[in-house]
Order: structure tokens, then sequence, then C-alpha cells
């Protein structure tokens, strides 16, 4: 168990265990889905989230993909690197208009969840029907109206933050 602890308290050294177990890079898929693993199993196991001192990329997936091109924010052939780029930048910004550090692996879960929820092939080349439906979802998990209304909006004008 006292590994564990060492493991947990130092994220990062893990994270590059890892990749090197595997002999990949720190930012790939499959590590970053393991650090992300790991992040949730401590969250489920104490409360707390690891306290990364250089935050890991998010996995850039189908779901994370799609709900960057819906939201407009990335081109349609825009680079995994591209988009772990543009929700490292979001992170960075949350964090600081919130006065909190907001992990990208936070905002990973809540764009694949998002992701998840709103997909609906009927309604696919839809944009405004799928920001509606993200106004929805945003609001369902606990997200006062007025700021769902407001972060559509933004997305939608495409304003920088």
């Amino acid at each position: 168990m006292s590994h564990f602890a060492e493991c947990v308290g130092q994220p990062g050294k893990l994270w590059k265990s890892i990749a090197e177990a595997v002999q990949s890079s720190p930012e790939k898929k499959t590590i970053a889905f393991a650090m992300k693993a790991v992040d949730l199993a401590v969250f489920a196991g104490s409360g707390k989230y690891l306290a990364f001192q250089e935050e890991p990329p998010i996995a850039v997936d189908f779901h994370i993909r799609r709900i960057s091109q819906i939201l407009g924010l990335v081109r349609q052939e825009a680079s995994d690197d591209e988009i772990r780029h543009l929700w490292f930048r979001v992170s960075t910004e949350v964090s600081k208009k919130s006065g909190k550090p907001i992990s990208p692996l936070r905002i990973d879960s809540l764009l694949w969840q998002t992701g998840v929820l709103t997909y609906d092939p009927e309604i696919k080349k839809h944009a405004k029907a799928r920001l509606e439906k993200l106004e929805t979802h945003l609001a369902g998990i606990g997200i006062e109206k007025v700021r769902a209304d407001g972060f559509v909006a933004v997305l939608r004008s495409g304003s920088s933050w």
C-alpha cells in the first residue's frame, strides 16, 4: 500500500512510469486513459483528485472530437494534438476565471459525457438542434440555465473566452 500512496503522491512519476512500461509516449491516448482511470479510482476512494504538477492531456476519442467539432471550435480535419491543445487552453482559462485549478481531465469527463448524451444520428447535420440538446444536457447536470445559455451563446458566436 505504501507504493500506492507514493504513486498517488507523485502522479507525474506514475504517468511517466506507465508510459515507459508500455513503451509509449505520455501523450498517447492509451496513457491518457490510464491516468484518467487512476485519477477517478483515487477520487472514488478518497474524494480527492490527483494533484498533477504537469497535467496529462485529454484522450481524443470519437466523442471528444465530435463535441469539439459540433461546438464549432475545431475544423473537421483538426488533428488530435490541435484538439488536446484547445481543451488545455480551455482548462487554463477556466482555472484563471474560477480561481480554482480545473484539470483537463475534469473537462475531458464533461466533454465525453456530453458527447455521448448529445449523440443523435437523426440530428447529425443540424447544429442548432445539437446546441439545444447540449443546453438541455448542461442544465441537466446542474449547470444553471443562464450559465448554460451563456456558454452555448459564446460557442454559437465563436467569441473567445
